[in-house]
């Protein structure tokens, strides 16, 4: 696995290691053997969060 693909994997979970261990448990492993950092996990989260914020008023049906 590749850093891009640790990423890749990482947003597809949202950042949720319990859920990449119970869905895919070899790739998490694969994942964690990798030794992402703290720092570059914020990073992924703050994109995550930032298209989150991006793409809340495209679909209004979605806003509560």
């Amino acid at each position: 696995m590749t850093l891009e693909e640790a990423k890749q994997f990482y947003r597809h979970y949202n950042g949720q290691g319990f859920f990449m261990a119970r869905e895919e448990p070899a790739r998490a492993a694969e994942y964690r053997s990798l030794g992402v950092t703290e720092e570059m996990k914020r990073q992924w989260d703050g994109e995550l969060i930032g298209e989150m914020f991006r793409d809340l008023w495209k679909d209004p049906s979605r806003v509560w």
